[in-house]
């Protein structure tokens, strides 16, 4: 009920006002905000997926590769999420971030060595979503969101019916 509905509005937050809730976090904690991602200097080229996915597997090979995110635009880096096993969520808090025109690592982020306000601000996605646990988290989220609703529609119902019986 109510620790559930606490947690997704503070969460939901986060999604709304990212800067100024991290940055909250991070202060609450007394840990310094993350690094910027790194900047791309070199030169414009091209380099397949494969090879990003190559290297990444050298660089950490118990890493389960879950997400490719490509840069928005130049100077930014192409990032391979991946999980490790322990991890808290399943859609990879850790990322190898590669130069996208040579395939170069630039640098990588592990959960496991971020800064408290870090690693609490990186757990919203997973306890937000439910997907900290697998599908068997994601179904007892489902249930837990759909309460609200029942709860409103079963009220409306009782409103409903004395009101009836009044008129």
């Amino acid at each position: 009920g109510l620790p559930f509905l606490l947690l997704m509005g503070s969460t939901a937050l986060y999604f709304a006002f990212h800067e100024p809730v991290a940055k909250v976090v991070y202060a609450l904690t007394l840990t310094a905000s993350p690094a910027s991602l790194p900047q791309v200097q070199s030169p414009p080229g091209a380099v397949s997926l494969d090879l990003l996915l190559q290297r990444a597997r050298f660089l950490e090979p118990a890493g389960e590769f879950t997400l490719v995110r490509l840069p928005r635009s130049s100077g930014q880096p192409a990032t391979l999420n991946y999980m490790l096993p322990g991890d808290l969520s399943d859609l990879g808090a850790n990322g190898i971030h590669f130069d996208p025109n040579t395939g170069a690592a630039l640098r990588i982020d592990r959960m496991r060595d971020m800064q408290l306000g870090a690693r609490i601000v990186a757990a919203f996605v997973p306890l937000h979503f439910g997907t900290f646990g697998r599908t068997p988290s994601r179904v007892l989220w489902a249930l837990l969101g759909s309460l609200p609703s029942v709860v409103f529609t079963t009220g409306l119902a009782i409103w409903w019916r004395r009101r009836l019986r009044r008129i």
